[in-house]
């Protein structure tokens, strides 16, 4: 999908629900506890999912813990399309990622930016020296850049900004859930004050992000399907394993989907 159209974005979400029931322990065993074929997979809460991890990767595909990462962990890929909406992505502007895993990324993605985590201080590490070891290459990153982006919660940020080279000019990058999104709730970190910029479960990862241009939480359509069912959100991941249908973010109460006009596409919406 190149360009946003709805219809094909509603048939990508179908293909996803169709293999999932086909193939993904999880969503074939809703039909057997239904008792009948059905038609869309019954929603589920990102909280409840964790419970289920194994069941949701297809039969032939699954996940085997002692050879690949936590699947929870997201991917590079994700949170470079999550900034490109959000307009503060650029092949010189290194990114920083306050985390509570360390991973292995150098770069987020073949041609991206480079890339660092920062652990906080609620990370699960030894001790506080261990962190500190662990963190030297995002700050050494830091200290070699002019400028620097910076992702994480409110609450990470608050800390870890103020403990960064002085000499780099940080561009605070916050996330948020999808109803902090809508609201467009802003924070002050180090003397500034951004706007919530990515929406961010603890399972799905980035799905939304705020456009400069227009100041709307833009889906990101290519990667996931939103819709809304009874009054919740339903996210469906279009890209990713494991395979995850009609999941109804964290605090997302009341965000529904529209279309944004200026763009075209979808947009995070409330009252």
């Amino acid at each position: 999908m190149n360009r946003f159209s709805a219809e094909r974005w509603e048939a990508a979400r179908r293909r996803v629900v169709d293999h999932a029931f086909q193939r993904v322990p999880y969503y074939r065993e809703q039909w057997a506890v239904a008792g009948r074929v059905l038609e869309e997979p019954v929603p589920v809460a990102s909280g409840d999912l964790t419970a289920h991890l194994f069941r949701l990767f297809p039969l032939g595909r699954p996940w085997l813990p002692d050879r690949a990462p936590s699947p929870w962990l997201g991917g590079p890929a994700t949170l470079a399309s999550a900034l490109r909406e959000a307009g503060v992505l650029s092949r010189v502007l290194p990114v920083l990622e306050v985390r509570r895993e360390m991973v292995d990324w150098r770069a987020l993605g073949r041609l991206g930016p480079r890339y660092a985590a920062l652990l906080p201080s609620r990370a699960d590490v030894v001790d506080e020296e261990r962190r500190r070891l662990l963190n030297l290459p995002a700050v050494d990153l830091a200290t070699r850049a002019n400028r620097v982006v910076v992702v994480g919660t409110s609450e990470d940020l608050a800390e870890v900004v103020p403990a960064l080279p002085k000499t780099a000019d940080v561009l605070p990058v916050v996330r948020g859930t999808a109803a902090q999104i809508v609201r467009g709730d802003a924070v002050e970190i180090a003397g500034r004050r951004p706007a919530v910029r990515l929406a961010h479960d603890p399972r799905l990862g980035d799905f939304a992000a705020t456009a400069p241009s227009c100041g709307r939480p833009h889906l990101l359509w290519r990667r996931y399907h939103a819709g809304s069912r009874d009054g919740a959100l339903l996210i469906t991941a279009l890209r990713r394993r494991p395979v995850l249908c009609s999941v109804v973010p964290e605090d997302s109460a009341g965000v529904t989907v529209g279309r944004c006009p200026e763009h075209g596409t979808a947009i995070l919406t409330g009252p």
